[in-house]
């Protein structure tokens, strides 16, 4: 992902922001998977990212 620092701190390049915004969602475990450690990259952009989150690692418990 795209981050760049800035005088008021690190932001992400939002044309990666975009990518993220207009995915499909997961079909199947292992994009569930591969979801969750693209999730752990952009953590800091995001606030309540864990809450959010919760119904994938729900799932990803269960699998």
């Amino acid at each position: 992902f795209g981050i760049y620092g800035q005088p008021k701190g690190i932001e992400m390049d939002p044309s990666k922001a975009k990518a993220i915004i207009e995915m499909s969602p997961p079909t199947n475990l292992k994009e569930l998977r591969q979801l969750a450690r693209q999730n752990q990259s952009i953590r800091r952009f995001i606030s309540n990212l864990a809450m959010r989150c919760e119904p994938f690692n729900h799932l990803l418990r269960k699998g």
